[in-house]
């Protein structure tokens, strides 16, 4: 996990907490990273890093319940691999363009990455609560019922929320000239 030295910075109840948020998130974390990186190394990067974030948080944390810090952490995470993902977007254009022939096969494998980006990008601008909401389920494949457990809402909310942050997408991807138009 981190390192010893690390650890001993915190006193034993900090340790404590820090050692049962990893635990009960780590994995959580892990697939809302990779999700948005696609590779492993850095979604494990994006995990770590956003435990330094949330040991400088760990009084905020104590003040919440466990609905709320599953929530705080998700957003946490998702930030962090969106920091990654841009650092990472800067490298692999110079890469692309460096390496783009005119050949055909070429320029229709880069308009799929930039429809899957554009794609992606629009997922990652809604607000906050849309995308925890679309990430759980259309991503971890979640039910109403199991997200209105996560949030701590009813189901018929799950389902509003669901209805409302697909037709933001919706709405988003049709702005940026996305249909489902075969």
């Amino acid at each position: 996990m981190f390192s010893a030295a690390f650890l001993m910075t915190l006193d034993e109840p900090d340790r404590k907490l820090v050692d049962d948020l990893y635990k009960k998130y780590e994995q959580m974390m892990y697939r809302i990273a990779f999700n948005v990186l696609h590779n492993f190394h850095d979604a494990e990067d994006a995990v770590h890093s956003t435990f330094v974030k949330v040991i400088d948080d760990l009084e905020k944390i104590r003040a919440i319940n466990d609905n709320e810090i599953r929530y705080y952490i998700s957003v946490m995470t998702k930030n962090t691999a969106l920091d990654i993902q841009r650092k990472n977007n800067r490298i692999e254009v110079s890469d692309e363009l460096d390496d783009l022939e005119t050949d055909c096969s070429v320029e229709d494998k880069v308009l799929t990455k930039i429809d899957a980006d554009r794609i992606n990008e629009a997922l990652m601008s809604l607000p906050d609560s849309d995308y925890i909401v679309m990430f759980l389920n259309l991503i971890l494949e979640h039910s109403p019922s199991e997200i209105a457990q996560m949030l701590n809402i009813t189901p018929t909310a799950a389902r509003q929320r669901i209805f409302r942050a697909k037709q933001k997408l919706r709405d988003l991807l049709e702005k940026e000239g996305i249909t489902n138009d075969v």
